[in-house]
């Protein structure tokens, strides 16, 4: 869903955001995970894209358009929220699968930590403005799932770059107890490096203790569907040699790839 106008209040946040318009710029109001319109947009040079964002997550947005160029027009994104505001730093993505037109047509990136909910705003180009069919569209690629420390001694998140080598992946890994002691978080937005066609594990048995298990996540900056995470339970096979199987496994997913299909 998109939305425009020359200035702007969001009711739904605890907070209003006032930001600085041109006598040509304004905000385009989107939200993540929703279809994109099926009627293209007019965008003017210096327009910039307001995404409603949560804490410690991450999306990727587009800009899209075949009459001209239109682009992300900086690498850093500003983030408001109910306490102030910070910028953290996007990663380019398009020339990565799925592929755009451009690089700077896609950015993706991880928001801070912060209380509630927030809004990201991305500044756009877009070259001979107005360009009257732009489709822009941001997704949310955090990755959902849970940990269980009970049945098994050892326990391994495993995050895998599945984009070309070179193309380096960033992010936070998040879990927090739920049982023995609720609401302890185990792994504390821990960061992660992964480089293309990799793949690095955290030891998540080792940080939480045996018996337990509770809510994971991982927020990343790499295109939709660049990083693989699965949680994966192993039992010791044989002791000499050392030797240790996987039992169980939880592939990590997205809030739509956990959601399902929209009914029609």
């Amino acid at each position: 869903m998109l939305m425009r106008s020359s200035a702007f209040y969001v009711a739904a946040l605890v907070f209003v955001l006032i930001l600085p318009v041109s006598a040509l710029a304004a905000p385009i109001i989107i939200y993540a995970d929703r279809p994109p319109p099926a009627t293209p947009m007019s965008v003017y040079d210096g327009d910039y894209l307001y995404l409603t964002a949560g804490p410690s997550s991450s999306y990727c947005c587009e800009a899209v358009s075949y009459s001209g160029l239109v682009y992300f027009t900086a690498s850093t994104v500003s983030v408001y929220h109910a306490d102030g505001s910070l910028t953290v730093a996007g990663v380019y993505r398009g020339i990565e699968p799925p592929a755009l037109l451009q690089n700077r047509g896609r950015i993706c990136f991880v928001t801070p930590v912060f209380d509630g909910v927030g809004a990201a705003v991305l500044s756009l180009t877009a070259g001979g403005a107005p360009l009257t069919d732009v489709l822009l569209h941001c997704r949310e690629t955090t990755l959902y799932g849970g940990f269980n420390t009970s049945v098994t001694d050892f326990n391994f998140l495993e995050l895998t770059n599945t984009q070309y080598a070179g193309q380096n992946i960033a992010g936070t890994v998040t879990a927090k107890n739920v049982v023995p002691t609720p609401n302890v978080t185990v792994i504390d937005h821990v960061g992660f490096s992964v480089s293309g066609d990799s793949r690095v594990d955290f030891d998540v048995h080792q940080r939480s203790g045996p018996g337990a298990f509770g809510p994971l996540r991982v927020a990343h900056d790499g295109a939709p569907g660049g990083l693989k995470a699965a949680l994966t339970q192993y039992n010791v096979v044989t002791t000499t040699p050392f030797v240790f199987a996987p039992v169980a496994q939880e592939v990590l997913r997205t809030r739509t790839e956990i959601a399902g299909p929209t009914p029609q």
